[in-house]
C-alpha cells in the first residue's frame, strides 16, 4: 500500500482495445470506455481523441475529477466512437490524451486504442 503525495493520472486506458463489432456484449459492440485513476483532486479533466496525423477528431469535457478511479461513460452504453460531428470513426489508429489540471499544473498522458470493425 502506498500513498502518493503528487497530483498525477495513473492507470490510463480504454477497454475494449481494439474496439471491435463483435463483442460478447452486443449492445456494445463497437464501442469504448476511457478509465483512470487521480491521485489528488483536479480543479478540470478532460480527453482528446486524435488520428494519427494528428487531428482532433472527439474532445469529452467536464470529465470526473475527483481523487480515485474514473470511467468513462458511467452510464450502460461505452462511447460510439463518432467524431465531434457525430460520425463513425474510420477503422485504424487513434491516440487519446487525458489531462488533468489542478492550479498550474497540467498533466497529460497519452495512449493509443484501435478500432477493428
Amino acid at each position: 500500500f502506498k500513498v502518493n503525495d503528487e497530483f498525477d493520472i495513473i492507470n490510463v486506458a480504454n477497454y475494449p482495445n481494439p474496439i471491435r463489432s463483435l463483442t460478447s456484449d452486443p449492445v456494445n459492440a463497437g464501442r469504448t470506455r476511457f478509465t483512470y485513476v487521480l491521485t489528488d483532486d483536479a480543479d478540470k479533466v478532460y480527453i482528446k481523441v486524435y488520428t494519427v496525423s494528428g487531428r482532433l477528431v472527439k474532445t469529452f469535457r467536464n470529465m470526473p475529477a475527483s481523487v480515485g478511479y474514473h470511467e468513462y461513460p458511467r452510464t450502460y452504453y461505452g462511447w460510439d466512437c463518432t467524431d465531434n460531428k457525430g460520425f463513425e470513426l474510420a477503422n485504424g489508429v487513434y491516440f487519446f490524451t487525458i489531462t488533468a489540471v489542478k492550479g498550474k499544473k497540467k498533466i497529460e498522458q497519452t495512449n493509443k486504442m484501435a478500432i477493428l470493425r
